[in-house]
């Protein structure tokens, strides 16, 4: 299974930084889309 990321795309183009995460990014377990979003949320501030 593939993501589908159309909507990223579109929205590198008018911002700077853009965080793909969990499914969007790839189709992984709980822990892990759990996790992910948590870190990069937690190194933003």
């Amino acid at each position: 299974m593939k993501s589908n990321n159309t909507l990223v795309d579109d929205l590198y183009d008018y911002f700077e930084e853009v965080y793909v995460i969990s499914d969007a990014d790839h189709p992984s377990k709980i822990m892990e889309a759990v996790h992910k979003p948590y870190a990069i949320a937690n190194n933003m501030f």
